[in-house]
């Protein structure tokens, strides 16, 4: 499948001594902070951020399809493998699973102990805010060669236009290093909603306000994934006993598709606002592109008439072996 939704570089184009921050010592330390947060978010080969929520949303669609047939194969009373209860049962049990762990596995706080440790959008979150005073809006727009004042290249670029004189005229702005003056702008403006700070008071010391971190939160408790992680941690995680499952409260003892749909936006959300605004990376769309037919043989049966007694033997074969295991004695070894 192809469409990753986020499209990062944790290269950078420019050395720290050519970028027009004045304070290089916390440049180098932004600069590490955030090749780490971007690695997290959609670097890492296995487990990064973006990889966990586009199995997670890619999972949700392949059944909320399984899920769709059932009911149109009910609606046109004709017969459906969708419908088999074994299967059904099987299909609906891996899905609340899957959910439920990929939810949890995305909120995980950050582990104490190196060998412990996980990557997880909270990991992220908490990181980022406890270094918030690193991304400085000098440092925000500079980090990699842009202009931190975009005035003196506007300047020379309106000259340069009246020295033209009078026609059409066309031209391409630099959209890196130091004469891309009108990123450098647009950066700037960007800065002046995350920092709250008006264009007139700017300063190169100006951070991130609480208010952004705190919206950010906001999504993240209104999705409801407390719920949903805590009814995985009774049922699915873990085989809690009457007196643990009796402390779960209202909306806890499971989740509807509705519910699991507002969660996902909720960490989608946040996901974006950090991966855009906070960290100004490019975003694509949340769910990858297959490149084969994902309906492919949906409206076949499963199997033919003739080769469901096959089936029975399969089945009636595979439970004397099962039940041959707890045959004898058990302290006893069984020959290979």
């Amino acid at each position: 499948m192809n469409g990753s939704w986020v499209r990062i570089s944790m290269n950078f184009q420019y050395g720290i001594d050519d970028c027009d921050v004045a304070d290089k010592s916390r440049l180098r330390q932004y600069r590490e902070k955030r090749t780490g947060w971007l690695y997290m978010l959609a670097g890492d080969p296995d487990h990064a951020v973006s990889k966990q929520i586009t199995a997670m949303l890619w999972n949700d669609a392949v059944f909320r399809v399984a899920n769709e047939s059932r009911r149109l194969s009910r609606l046109g009373g004709y017969k459906s493998s969708a419908r088999n209860w074994s299967i059904a049962q099987f299909m609906d049990q891996g899905f609340v699973a899957v959910q439920t762990l990929s939810i949890r596995r995305l909120m995980d706080k950050a582990a104490s102990k190196p060998a412990r440790q996980v990557i997880s959008l909270r990991r992220v979150l908490d990181d980022i805010k406890a270094h918030r005073e690193l991304i400085t809006r000098e440092d925000y727009v500079a980090y990699d060669g842009l202009p931190y004042n975009p005035e003196p290249g506007e300047r020379a670029y309106m000259e340069s236009l009246v020295k033209r004189g009078g026609g059409v005229h066309t031209q391409w702005l630099p959209t890196t290093g130091p004469q891309a003056w009108s990123v450098s702008q647009m950066v700037h403006e960007r800065f002046d909603k995350l920092s709250g700070v008006a264009h007139d008071q700017r300063s190169p010391s100006d951070v991130i306000a609480d208010d952004v971190f705190d919206k950010i939160e906001a999504m993240l408790t209104k999705s409801g994934w407390q719920d949903i992680a805590e009814f995985g941690n009774k049922f699915i995680a873990h085989a809690a006993d009457e007196h643990s499952r009796s402390t779960l409260l209202d909306g806890q003892n499971g989740f509807s598709l509705d519910k699991l749909a507002r969660c996902h936006e909720g960490i989608c959300r946040a996901a974006a606002a950090i991966y855009g605004p906070i960290l100004w990376e490019g975003s694509s769309g949340l769910l990858p592109i297959p490149q084969f037919n994902h309906f492919d043989n949906l409206e076949a049966a499963w199997l033919l008439p003739q080769d469901i007694e096959t089936l029975s033997a399969f089945w009636d074969a595979h439970v004397e072996n099962v039940e041959s295991w707890i045959e004898g004695d058990p302290f006893e070894e069984k020959p290979d």
